[in-house]
């Protein structure tokens, strides 16, 4: 330990930990419970820095906050924030660049993967977005891995990023939410963490063949396997599992559909929920959202037939594309813009300031080690059978999108771990290497 082998108390070491995480003090001059000469020896050899740099905030009617980053590499990754009426914070959180599960109702599957995100580029978002609200005299109350990327598939990286969120930030393992599209294996491995958060899983249809078709995933784990291993989670966490169910008109929204699930959910009776959220509409997918009156009666089977409690969500962020599966289709269109204004490669350039362009990088070779790397909207409830509060705390907010300089009022690079000096120069995309947390 640092702070320990420059003569101070171990004591010290945590203070430290708590001014640059919980107080989010951001110039070792700042720091005046610790001892002058310690400041001097931080100073001396490290540096405050963060892996993420913003690209741009935007900022929805409803208050729901934006943030794109550019990471080591030329991607871009997305966090969201949503913010409540009674005081709730919810940070939806990316845990990969881009996404292979390919689902078809997502932008984000459809764009393609990049990479994983490291643990401190995870983190980093949920810091940053605590960093927000407390200069809003609010905490974070909330955090959800919704964002870009499926979570499981970066097993290590999220479930430490995690701990660090309940360590560092104050955020109790049960307001943390890790989401899947169902990797039954590290479903199964997650009930055994230490730490128990909330799982969430994306099911969309109750019938295999139908799931097959808008989630590939499920011809590896079929449903039952999947029903099988949130049991076990339930049982082994006292977590109760949250269903995600995507409802699309005409296609997964039928009373034949709400009665089926109640079935399949059958086994999970008392240990899950249901969010029913309705399709946000992208280029790659034809699909539209149920009506209300298809969403009301469906939730009324769940309840009636099953005693399987639900939600609805209302849609908050769209105005700044930040809809479940939207975010991708932002990028998408701005790209297209910007093509057809200069009819070459060089327009994606002008747009995320890299030197090479988007495109070149998505399908770009991997190194060794990336090779070993690879394998939200939010919403108020707006009805809520079976439960006598709101229950919802999950945002999705899938996708890349913004790609222009800097604006708004929070429009800044957060500066938040240590690195040696000179390790965070323009490009170098060896910083995660070398960043080494307190």
């Amino acid at each position: 330990d640092f702070v320990v082998s420059a003569g101070c108390k171990p004591f010290q070491s945590k203070q430290l930990r708590d001014l640059l995480y919980k107080k989010h003090t951001k110039s070792f001059d700042e720091m005046m419970y610790i001892p002058k000469h310690l400041r001097q020896d931080l100073k001396d050899t490290f540096h405050i820095a963060g892996c993420l740099d913003l690209k741009k905030e935007l900022v929805s009617r409803d208050g729901t906050i934006k943030h794109a980053y550019g990471i080591a590499g030329g991607s871009i990754i997305e966090t969201v924030l949503m913010r409540y009426k009674d005081g709730r914070n919810t940070a939806c959180i990316s845990s990969q660049a881009g996404c292979a599960m390919n689902c078809s109702f997502c932008a984000t599957g459809q764009s393609g993967f990049t990479r994983n995100l490291t643990h401190e580029e995870i983190f980093e978002q949920a810091y940053n977005m605590a960093d927000f609200c407390q200069s809003e005299g609010q905490r974070l109350s909330n955090v959800v891995f919704m964002g870009m990327g499926e979570p499981l598939n970066n097993y290590k990286n999220v479930t430490k990023a995690a701990h660090m969120m309940n360590t560092h930030l104050g955020i109790g393992a049960q307001h943390i939410t890790i989401s899947t599209v169902g990797n039954v294996p590290k479903i199964k491995k997650l009930a055994t963490e230490k730490l128990r958060t909330t799982l969430a899983i994306s099911l969309h249809t109750p019938y295999e063949d139908e799931r097959a078709k808008i989630m590939p995933i499920s011809t590896k784990y079929p449903i039952c396997e999947l029903v099988h291993a949130a049991v076990n989670y339930a049982e082994n966490t006292n977590r109760r599992v949250t269903f995600e169910y995507c409802l699309i008109h005409g296609q997964n929204d039928s009373q034949k559909h709400a009665y089926k699930l109640a079935r399949v959910l059958g086994p999970m009776k008392g240990l899950s929920h249901v969010n029913l959220i309705p399709l946000n509409p992208t280029p790659t997918f034809e699909g539209k959202a149920s009506t209300e009156e298809s969403v009301r009666v469906f939730q009324e089977i769940l309840m009636t037939a099953g005693a399987i409690p639900s939600t609805v969500r209302v849609k908050r962020g769209v105005d700044i594309d930040a809809g479940c599966g939207q975010l991708a289709d932002s990028l998408l269109k701005d790209i297209a813009k910007v093509k057809r204004r200069s009819g070459n490669k060089s327009a994606i350039n002008e747009m995320i300031g890299s030197e090479s362009s988007f495109a070149e990088d998505e399908g770009s070779e991997q190194t060794s080690e990336e090779k070993k790397k690879t394998h939200g909207d939010d919403s108020d409830i707006i009805q809520s059978f079976g439960t006598g509060k709101h229950t919802s705390d999950n945002i999705i907010a899938k996708g890349v999108n913004v790609i222009h300089a800097p604006s708004g009022k929070h429009a800044k690079s957060n500066p938040r771990f240590w690195a040696k000096p000179g390790a965070l120069e323009a490009g170098d995309a060896s910083v995660q290497q070398r960043t080494a947390l307190l």
